[in-house]
Parts: structure tokens; sequence; C-alpha cells
């Protein structure tokens, strides 16, 4: 684990987390979706970008995507500016409890984040 509570692939490797992620799918709604939950935890991916895990209320475990080139924020609709020092991802504690805005287009695997906010 880094110094921001990211966790590493060697974490998972050694058990230093006893997170199953395989449990854990992208969303698969078309359309925007709100979801309220628990931060599980964050990881680094394979390509440099940031999951975050996610236990919703209505009981699904859900994972998403942040990227360097946004700082590891949402991209909200309609565009605003991004305080990163508050709404990254990257520094959001395990545990909060979130309500988390996402969109995912027809003709796209990619799920967008549009807005987190703790509650």
């Amino acid at each position: 684990m880094n110094i921001d509570g990211i966790y590493n692939e060697s974490d998972f490797k050694k058990g230093d987390i006893a997170v199953i992620r395989s449990e854990y799918d992208f969303p698969s709604e078309i359309g925007i979706h709100t979801v309220e939950g628990e931060t599980v935890c964050r990881y680094w991916g394979r390509k440099g970008n940031l999951i975050l895990l996610l236990d919703t209320d209505s009981g699904e475990k859900l994972k998403f995507c942040f990227w360097h080139n946004t700082n590891y924020c949402c991209e909200p609709i309609p565009k605003r500016l991004i305080d990163v020092n508050k709404e990254s991802v990257r520094y959001l504690a395990d545990g909060s409890r979130i309500r988390l805005t996402y969109q995912k287009s027809e003709n796209s695997s990619i799920t967008r984040v549009r807005d987190i906010v703790l509650i």
C-alpha cells in the first residue's frame, strides 16, 4: 500500500487485503445511474489507472476506473472546475459513504464517473 492508502497488485498477492476483486464488476447498465454505498478499497490497475471498489446499498459490488489524465477525478457534466485535492479518488478514504453517478453509452465499453459526493 502506498502513502495515499492505495493498494498494489503485490498487496493482493501477499494477502495484505481480504478483498476478492473478482466479485466486483464494472456496471453494465446503459444510461446515467446513481448508486450509494461504501468504498471498499482503491488499487492501481495495470495501465496506471486507479480502480475503486464499491459495495452499494442495493447489494451490488461495483468497480469504477479513474485515469491519470483526469487526475483520478470524476468527469462532470456539465463541465465544472475540479478541486483535485478534494475530489480526486486518490485521496478518498476506504470506508467512505458516497453517492456516485456514472454514465455508460450504448456504443462504448467505457463507464464514466460523472459525480461523487460524500454522504
